[in-house]
């Protein structure tokens, strides 16, 4: 019995689970550095994620300090200043990178699509951004964060307090990003407020910032130590699993990048009008 059955392709095309919250947050000020972006549709979208998670303050409401700082920390924050500027210039914020996996329906054919950047512009990347994210760096988030909670110790109480309630939520947010990706926390809160149904559960591939921040620092791009073997071990068994470390490291570094040039708003407005 004949049949007029043809093959044919179905294609589709989807959208990440968290973007679905993006049209219902407002942003409660404008993203900090958005005249700067190559791409400010993407300054905008992760700012609404951020928003969506952690409500930051808005950076104009630090108060500004009436002591000055000693000349250590003022030093420590000119430094923190400048590196922002370098951020600014960065490939990171500026270039889109990009990471497909598509195959057919019956798995004949697999293709994997990589728009990343080169390593050698990836590892300027990383050395800047391992000048604010890791702790024991001279001009460091953490250390230019604990200088101006010692400095707004010594004024006056209501400076004080207004001081820390602009500065903790900040500090809260970078220190909650170490251990979960920005997508997993949206995608937490979406079961939370009932906007995404069942329990929360992570992807397979999804691995800490931290540590992947760790395996590209120290078993790749700046240098090639102790980390090295679980990176080596992906590549080799599954060039899928690293495609998709390779890229959730790429968004981790942006994200905090966002939390970065945020705080330097902050220090601007502790700071006052440059006179």
């Amino acid at each position: 019995m004949g049949t007029d059955f043809e093959p044919y392709t179905l294609h589709l095309e989807g959208v990440s689970i968290e973007a679905y919250i993006l049209d219902k947050v407002k942003l409660k000020f404008r993203p900090p550095y958005i005249e700067t972006a190559a791409r400010p549709e993407a300054f905008e979208m992760w700012w609404k994620w951020l928003t969506y998670v952690f409500d930051l303050p808005d950076p104009a409401r630090a108060p500004r300090l009436t002591l000055p700082l000693s000349k250590d920390n003022k030093d420590l924050v000119e430094r923190y200043m400048l590196s922002i500027d370098d951020l600014l210039e960065s490939s990171l914020l500026n270039v889109e990178q990009r990471f497909a996996y598509n195959v057919t329906a019956d798995g004949v054919e697999e293709n994997l699509q990589r728009e990343f950047l080169s390593r050698e512009v990836s590892r300027g990347v990383a050395v800047t951004f391992r000048q604010f994210y890791a702790p024991k760096e001279e001009a460091s988030f953490e250390r230019v964060y604990k200088a101006l909670c010692k400095r707004l110790k010594g004024e006056p109480p209501h400076v004080r307090e207004a001081g820390m309630r602009v500065l903790t939520p900040w500090h809260q947010a970078h220190n909650k990003l170490r251990g979960h990706s920005l997508k997993q926390l949206v995608r937490k809160k979406m079961v939370e407020d009932g906007v995404m149904g069942g329990p929360y559960v992570a992807f397979g591939y999804e691995r800490p910032p931290e540590v992947l921040i760790s395996y590209y620092q120290y078993g790749d791009l700046i240098h090639w130590g102790e980390k090295r073997e679980p990176l080596a071990k992906v590549a080799a068994e599954d060039p899928v699993l690293e495609g998709m470390y390779r890229i959730t490291f790429m968004e981790a570094m942006f994200v905090f990048a966002h939390i970065y040039m945020g705080f330097a708003k902050v220090i601007e407005a502790l700071r006052g009008p440059a006179s």
